[in-house]
């Protein structure tokens, strides 16, 4: 009988913990006074804001702090390949997973499930000093997995042969060393000058046992050598949306002051206009004050700003909105919003930070797409074409993730007959958000004789292995002939 108590003690207290999403502080701050997660094998639920991101390894999530809050114990890793590859930075996130430690690192791992609950959040950065965050003192564990800020620094030793160099607080004399680390990106080592002051490094903070404590700039962004105009940020936030629905995306800049007399801007985005149309921008609410004239070239898009009467551009310290692009997503998958080029009056700025735009097939169904590319790969709407002159047809399909799917694609006549089956597989790659892939069709039926001209239906049809769920959907494919 004891033993039966002792078992339903145990699944109520597993349930419990399982329901309640806990902070990053809450699993990082020892309560027992040793160094321990007090979660420590225990499988939780925690919520967070992508702080940075490793592909293929995982990504950081930083607690959302209040004015008050200086960031201690905030941050912590997840060690997931498959999500560091989908998740984007600002995503506030819920992920199931087990606490474990790693090399003396608290971390989430066997990551069970996750939930983006809202895309494009500020990340949360701690100010701090040097003295506060000694790499070699174990005072500096409170800082494991934050990201943190250090403001007027002096570079104290060049690179070593690990990618790593010391910095301490440049107004204090004495004080501690804190050392920044190549893990996400190395600086150019020939702007590492002894003795120079930076006016800003950030970074997340790692640890080794042979290195102590260390600050991982994400990329050349985190490091500002001058508060200048040309230590400004551009940033676009990654979004998450959904198929053929318009969605703004904000485009971000760090901040401007008066005397730097910025007036005007101009800029050159990069956006696969096969994939996402470009609607135009909103500049409601933003530092644009006027409408800003756009030219649209191919996947070129240029927002040039220049009001009359010219006005002064100010914005305070932090991430302001400069503009908002309106996009509409035309097929699943993740497509980059580059920036190639940006100036503030004449001034070329070149920190940038890229964005996304995320389309995710987030519920069982059958996802399909025919359509061609041209001789440079560009893809063209059309389900027309010659498989007598050597074209092919692009089929794009996929569904859901977290599941085994097997997938089967046949080809019926305007009769209904069927006349090929090019694909019957389950799904190569097993993902926890979607699976998608892609193959061409050259035109023949199953013993590789051409077709002939005329109107044809792509069939797919994928099965649930597990549940023996079922979902189909249908395209036309035209075979056309040459005119003679």
């Amino acid at each position: 009988m004891k033993g039966v108590v002792l078992l339903f003690i145990v699944l109520v207290l597993s349930a419990g913990l399982s329901a309640q999403v806990l902070t990053c502080r809450q699993i990082q701050e020892p309560t027992d006074g040793t160094a321990n997660s007090p979660y420590m094998g225990v499988a939780v639920q925690v919520r967070g804001i992508v702080t940075a991101i490793k592909p293929g390894s995982g990504f950081y999530l930083g607690d959302a702090l209040s004015a008050t809050d200086d960031g201690r114990w905030s941050g912590l890793f997840v060690f997931n390949s498959a999500l560091s590859n989908t998740v984007l930075m600002g995503d506030m996130i819920r992920v199931s997973g087990t606490v474990i430690e790693y090399n003396s690192v608290t971390q989430l791992q066997s990551v069970t499930a996750n939930y983006v609950e809202s895309p494009g959040n500020p990340v949360p950065v701690s100010n701090v000093t040097t003295a506060a965050l000694p790499y070699n003192n174990s005072m500096s564990e409170a800082w494991e997995g934050v990201m943190v800020r250090f403001n007027n620094v002096k570079i104290k030793t060049s690179f070593n042969l690990f990618g790593q160099f010391q910095i301490a607080d440049a107004d204090v004399a004495g004080v501690a060393d804190s050392k920044t680390d190549d893990y996400f990106y190395r600086h150019p080592s020939s702007e590492i000058v002894i003795g120079d002051v930076w006016h800003q490094i950030q970074g997340i903070v790692d640890y080794t046992t042979t290195d102590g404590y260390k600050v991982n700039p994400r990329n050349a962004a985190d490091l500002i050598k001058v508060d200048d105009i040309f230590a400004s940020k551009i940033s676009i936030q990654g979004v998450k949306a959904a198929l053929d629905e318009t969605i703004s995306v904000e485009v971000k800049t760090t901040k401007l002051l008066s005397a730097w007399n910025v007036t005007r801007y101009s800029m050159t985005l990069q956006l696969d206009a096969s994939l996402v149309r470009f609607m135009g921008v909103d500049y409601s609410g933003t530092l644009t004050t006027s409408n800003p004239t756009v030219t649209v070239l191919g996947n070129a898009i240029t927002i040039t700003y220049n009001p009359t009467p010219a006005t002064v551009m100010v914005a305070p310290e932090g991430e302001n909105t400069l503009i908002k692009l309106l996009l509409e997503p035309r097929a699943y998958g993740v497509v980059p919003i580059v920036i190639s080029s940006f100036t503030y009056n004449d001034n070329a700025i070149t920190n940038f930070q890229n964005g996304s735009l995320s389309v995710i097939i987030d519920e069982f169904k059958a996802y399909m797409d025919v359509y061609t590319k041209d001789t440079s790969g560009r893809i063209s709407e059309q389900n027309i074409f010659d498989p007598s002159q050597g074209q092919k047809i692009w089929i794009e399909y996929g569904t859901k993730g977290g599941f085994l799917a097997r997938t089967v694609i046949r080809i019926y006549d305007a009769q209904g007959r069927l006349v090929s089956t090019p694909l019957n597989q389950n799904f190569t790659g097993l993902t926890t958000v979607q699976q998608i892939d892609d193959f061409e069709w050259n035109g023949r039926d199953g013993a590789m004789n051409l077709l002939p001209p005329g109107l044809y239906y792509c069939h797919m049809e994928v099965a649930n292995r597990k549940t023996g769920a079922i979902a189909r959907t249908v395209q036309p494919i035209v075979i056309k002939s040459r005119l003679k």
